[in-house]
């Protein structure tokens, strides 16, 4: 992912407020309305910019000597969804007394992201402040979901007070509510919509579902970790990621030689994705299948539009751009 595809799309949306304000408000007007929506703008392309890997150690995480423990269960749902979500998570507690439990998550979740990966990443700080486009970033008190629709990749929200988990992860879907958000937050900055209501399509409840279902690789690969030393647990970590590059990789390679061509069809036969996932793949469930899917996209953009079809050419480009790719 490009910083300046972050800024470019952040730029579009402040000139989309400016410019629409300027049809019915004065200069002077526009600037008082838009001067909040800069500032933040500002901030939070100066946090991505500067932004370094947190200071963590492997014993500082649930995977190592940590005094701290998380149920397996919930971990094993964790990983799965943060993988689903092109490992874009935020990380999320009721008081200050969870902010421990909530970096040790954190630090635990890195152990999946390249180092370059690590560098877009921050346990809880003291400004409170949600920034779009870090992959993990931990946050204290209520947290509205939504604001995720910011940032260019789904993402998972995991609570570890309440031990839930939601998530928004097909990009498809992704794309469009974030289309959405985009609208409705240009329209609100005018005070006689600030009071407009929402759309439902982007509404928490409608949009974010609870994650309930744990990926058959990622519990075995939690149980595999637990029985290991703890000296090995890392390499064995690196080896699991490796895995599921290697599946994705396939995904990729079958559909490519098993599409129909010749039905002139959008999608990818029900009979042949079936075999895909059952004889070539060997997939335990369908969580297997959205995390392998989830990482065939980041090396192959827009192999979801194969599959699932609805292939309008901004949403593939929007693939492209989800990892700065042109193909």
């Amino acid at each position: 992912m490009q910083l300046h595809k972050i800024y470019e799309e952040n730029l579009m949306l402040l000139a989309s407020m400016i410019q629409g304000q300027l049809e019915s408000n004065p200069p002077a007007t526009v600037v008082s309305l838009v001067n909040s929506k800069v500032e933040l703008f500002s901030y939070r392309i100066s946090f991505l910019t500067r932004c370094k890997a947190p200071r963590w150690e492997f014993k500082n995480t649930f995977f190592g000597d940590s005094p701290l423990h998380l149920n397996k269960e919930f971990l094993n749902r964790v990983i799965t969804s943060h993988l689903q979500t092109h490992c874009c998570s935020v990380v999320v507690g009721s008081s200050e007394e969870d902010i421990d439990k909530i970096n040790t998550l954190i630090n635990t979740l890195m152990l999946f992201l390249s180092t370059e990966e690590r560098q877009l990443c921050s346990h809880v700080r003291k400004d409170e402040y949600f920034i779009p486009n870090l992959l993990l970033q931990g946050m204290i008190g209520d947290f509205d979901k939504t604001l995720t629709l910011r940032s260019i990749r789904p993402t998972s929200v995991i609570d570890v007070s309440r031990m839930t988990i939601f998530q928004i992860c097909a990009v498809r879907q992704h794309s469009k509510a974030r289309e959405i958000f985009a609208t409705y937050d240009i329209e609100s900055i005018d005070k006689a919509n600030a009071n407009k209501a929402v759309p439902d399509l982007i509404r928490e409840d409608n949009l974010f579902k609870p994650f309930k279902e744990a990926s058959s690789y990622v519990c075995g690969l939690v149980t595999e970790v637990y029985s290991v030393p703890v000296q090995l647990r890392v390499s064995h970590i690196q080896n699991f990621r490796g895995f599921l590059e290697r599946k994705a990789v396939l995904l990729i390679r079958s559909v490519e030689r098993l599409g129909d061509k010749k039905a002139n069809t959008d999608t990818l036969n029900s009979a042949i994705l079936k075999r895909i996932k059952t004889d070539i793949l060997r997939l335990g469930n369908e969580a297997d299948f959205a995390l392998i899917l989830a990482i065939a996209e980041g090396i192959s953009p827009g192999i979801g539009v194969s599959i699932f079809g609805t292939i309008q050419e901004d949403l593939e480009k929007r693939f492209n751009d989800l990892w700065g790719m042109n193909i």
